[in-house]
Formats: structure tokens, sequence, C-alpha cells
């Protein structure tokens, strides 16, 4: 599977993943879209969505893109197998 169609393939499960895989993703698909993490972290008090965005991104610094790129892939295959797709469930 490639990035690009792991990407659709997450918009695919049959199941919404746990908030702790999407935000795995997240920090992946953050760091694969943007490069490293830039400024602070938000305030946990004021924002903690958007602070453990931020260190979820964080996480990947400095790694080279396409080392995430096939760890987003891994991901996204142990979803599809734990959750299925739209479109097993059609067969």
């Amino acid at each position: 599977m490639l990035f690009e169609e792991a990407v659709d393939a997450v918009r695919n499960l049959s199941t919404k993943p746990t908030d702790m895989e999407l935000l795995t993703l997240y920090g992946m698909f953050k760091h694969i879209k943007s490069g490293d993490v830039t400024g602070s972290a938000p305030r946990f008090v004021l924002n903690p969505s958007g602070y453990y965005k931020w260190r979820e991104w964080a996480k990947h610094s400095s790694k080279p893109v396409e080392d995430i790129k096939l760890a987003y892939v891994a991901e996204v295959e142990r979803l599809v197998a734990a959750y299925g797709t739209v479109e097993d469930q059609l067969v």
C-alpha cells in the first residue's frame, strides 16, 4: 500500500478508530505534509486538543519523511486489519 492509498483507506474504515489511534495518524500525517514541528506547544489549559496534537507532531521531528510514510502505511494496514473497510462490508 502506498501513502496516498493509506490516506484513502483511513477514510473508508468501517469503524472509527480510537482517539489515540487518530492522534497517532495525525502526528505522522502532519509531519509528512508540514515537516518538523514549529512554534511552541499550545497551553494545555487553554487548548488541550491542540496541545496533544502538537505533542504527537513533535514526536516525529528530525525523522525522515519517507520513514514516517512507511510507519503511517503500517499503522493504516493494522487499522484496516482490525476494523475492516466499508468496501469489505459491501461484499
